[in-house]
């Protein structure tokens, strides 16, 4: 990345997001929307490993927890 991540930068981004549930909305949704803004939510996965995945594969954003990135299993990238 080569500027500082904004709340604008985040939210121009394509993402996928983790949903159980398969809701389109979050949190994160809400943060943003506090702030006038809002993000464009292409993929919903149902955890956070699939997330990661599509999101090394492609141009998508994804936030997943701490523990993934610090997990062995994440980062072979499988």
């Amino acid at each position: 990345m080569s500027a500082p991540l904004t709340p604008e930068r985040f939210a121009a981004a394509r993402h996928a997001v983790v949903s159980r549930r398969g809701q389109f909305t979050g949190p994160v949704d809400d943060a943003l929307e506090t702030l006038g803004l809002t993000g464009e939510i292409v993929a919903v996965m149902p955890g956070f490993p699939d997330a990661l995945r599509i999101a090394r594969q492609s141009d998508l954003v994804a936030l997943v927890t701490q523990s993934c990135l610090s997990d062995p299993w994440f980062e072979e990238g499988w």
